[in-house]
């Protein structure tokens, strides 16, 4: 097959494995295992990208995905060449910095905008400078830190350090996961991280035989009532791994210490952990049932890993190809036309015990459930096979119930980030909150009906991870003066507003809302939410509205939204629109782009009926207008 028939996807699988970096080894501290994993000789994994032009193209994202920086020299390199392509930056997931690399550090720091995890070092080589780093850091907001160095932090790294701390109590708001060295934490720092509001697991990384006692501050950060884990993690020799007392005696030891703290003890996880970054499980303080240890086939028997990876790429496009990924507003539809796809090409799965082994997980990563039997069919599938609620997305409910299905339903599906459905009472809702409210991002279409007396607004606060939201409820809420602004849809960026009852708006003028960026109301919204344009309107880049939301006084959309790159205005053709609508003495510089959309049918639409519109067209600021079915 020529190079350029070859599908991306397949490149990338091929590709794949060979420019991956380990997470054992991104994360193995230096301090304690000795020496960086990183410390050895070969050849560039970048000469991959000089193959052809469909591999630079391919392999450019996973080459950057993980970056580890190990001298001042190759921190130069990344800043010179994020200076000259700023949108490499964006490829960059993981960062592992093992010095502090003078202001190059800043350069990169303010490319990698969509960092989610960092390893960084404190102890710096004499002559270091973490000037860089300690500019660079509040620029970032990771989900996982790794911090390396010895008990005591030299001068040099002493800002950087008081840095760190700052960004760990007040402006790293996705944090959930911190690693550390046993010996390095301070009791301003133990102080810190009890006051984390997201911060669910701790590792502390120790040296075989250092890990004697439960340290001090770990009792200070157990107050954390995020947490949900504490992780100890002992790097041994190889020599050792079977040796009876560093491997299982010090691990009864540690755990009977725990014992006394039934905190401590429904939090400890103990590993251990091999030079060259293999992981040994400690079955010895587990607090799950290892009664049931499931079969292995042996190492002859078993399937080709990487052949199941390529085939199984092949037979999701074979199932899904012709699919649009994401639910616009004409959801329903285009998972009718999702059904169909996959109804006509089962057959694929008939082919051999491989293909329905590969094919089969991949019909389980969007549910479309159009009845109450079939959502009954499937918990009862899921129940039998647990791994099949593993690859569960995205789940579609398009049909009405009363009952608790949809609560009964999450709790096989512990991967699923979007929901999609038509109708849940507010109790349903509660409990659909509480068991997935940690892990769902996309919430849309779900009209929750209003209940007796006010409702909780603790319940939204559960959706931490809610990256779109789309609410269609008049339910009541009381004050959200309990809620904590600053966790409460702390990584929301776009809100759709259908139905709504006032005090929603509340509960959102109480939340900080940091990465909100785009709004939606249905064409039939005349106002409401003066408060939260007062409040949110300057972080807004996109906004979708009827014409009476921009005309009213109350919410001075044209005040209130400066930053507003993209407006959408909604009419249809008993209220149509008016150029009066965009009269304002207010100035938006970043304003794009300003679009009309069609609420129904529209027989035409003559723009020289307005004025105005003549003239916001001769200068090119009104680029479209499109009919949007209601």
């Amino acid at each position: 097959m020529a190079a350029n028939r070859i599908p991306d996807e397949l490149i990338s699988e091929i590709l794949s494995p060979l420019l991956h970096v380990s997470d054992a080894s991104f994360s193995t501290l230096n301090s304690v295992a000795g020496v960086s994993p990183f410390l050895t000789f070969s050849e560039s994994s970048s000469s991959y990208l000089a193959v052809s032009k469909s591999w630079l193209r391919v392999a450019t994202p996973l080459l950057y995905n993980v970056v580890v920086i190990r001298s001042k020299a190759q921190a130069q390199a990344l800043a010179a060449t994020l200076n000259a392509d700023p949108d490499l930056g964006r490829f960059i997931k993981k960062l592992r910095v093992e010095g502090g690399y003078d202001m190059f550090m800043h350069t990169i720091t303010q490319r990698a905008s969509q960092l989610t995890d960092l390893f960084m070092s404190l102890q710096l080589d004499p002559g270091d400078d973490g000037s860089g780093l300690c500019l660079g850091l509040p620029l970032l907001n990771p989900i996982r830190v790794i911090v390396d160095a010895f008990s005591e932090v030299f001068a040099n790294g002493a800002k950087l350090f008081e840095v760190l701390r700052t960004c760990i109590i007040g402006q790293w708001s996705r944090l959930t996961q911190l690693e550390m060295p046993l010996n390095f934490a301070r009791q301003n720092l133990s102080k810190a991280l009890s006051q984390v509001p997201l911060l669910d697991k701790l590792v502390v990384w120790s040296y075989q035989d250092w890990l004697r006692q439960v340290p001090e501050y770990i009792s200070a950060v157990s107050e954390n009532p995020a947490l949900k884990k504490i992780q100890l993690i002992r790097i041994i020799e190889e020599r050792d791994k079977h040796d009876y007392y560093p491997h299982k005696t010090l691990s009864q030891y540690l755990y009977g210490q725990f014992q006394t703290d039934p905190r401590l003890a429904a939090l400890l996880h103990l590993k251990s952990q091999l030079p060259d970054s293999t992981i040994i499980e400690d079955p010895s303080t587990s607090m799950e049932d290892t009664s049931a240890v499931p079969f292995t086939y042996p190492a002859r028997l078993r399937a080709d890993a990487l052949e199941d990876l390529v085939w199984g790429r092949i037979l999701s496009f074979v199932l899904y190809s012709d699919v649009p990924e994401k639910m616009e507003d004409g959801w329903r539809e285009s998972w009718r036309h999702r059904h169909a796809v996959v109804s006509s090409r089962l057959s694929a799965l008939l082919v051999c015990k491989m293909f329905a082994r590969l094919g089969v997980p991949h019909l389980y990563t969007v549910i479309v459930l159009r009845s109450e039997n079939a959502a009954q069919s499937l918990k009862l599938q899921l129940k039998r096979h647990p791994e099949f609620g593993l690859r569960v997305r995205v789940l579609c409910m398009d049909f009405y119930s009363e009952s608790n299905i949809l609560g009964k339903l999450v709790v096989h599906t512990p991967a699923l980030t979007e929901f999609h459905g038509r109708y849940a009472p507010w109790r349903v809702f509660e409990n659909f909150a509480e068991v997935a409210g940690d892990r769902l991002q996309v919430l849309a279409g779900l009209a929750v009906s209003s209940t007796t007396g006010a409702a909780d607004p603790g319940t939204l606060a559960l959706f931490q991870r809610m990256t779109s939201l789309h609410w269609d409820s008049k339910i009541k809420f009381r004050s959200a003066q309990k809620l904590k602004p600053e966790t409460t849809f702390s990584i929301l960026v776009n809100l759709t507003v259908n139905e709504f009852h006032e005090s929603f708006f509340d509960v959102l003028e109480h939340a900080e809302l940091p990465s909100l960026q785009s709004v939606s109301f249905n064409f039939l919204t005349n106002g409401g939410g003066a408060s939260f344009f007062k409040k949110h309107g300057s972080k807004l880049r996109e906004l979708k509205i009827s014409e009476k939301q921009l005309t009213s006084t109350k919410l001075a959309i044209w005040s209130n939204c400066p930053s507003l790159t993209i407006l959408h205005i909604l009419f249809d053709e008993q209220n149509p629109v008016s150029g009066r609508c965009l009269v304002t003495s207010e100035t938006l510089p970043l304003l794009k782009q300003i679009s009309f959309e069609v609420f129904g049918y529209l027989e035409k639409f003559k723009w020289g009926h307005e004025p105005h519109f003549n003239r916001l067209v001769a200068c090119d600021r009104v680029c479209d207008c499109q009919g949007a079915m209601g």
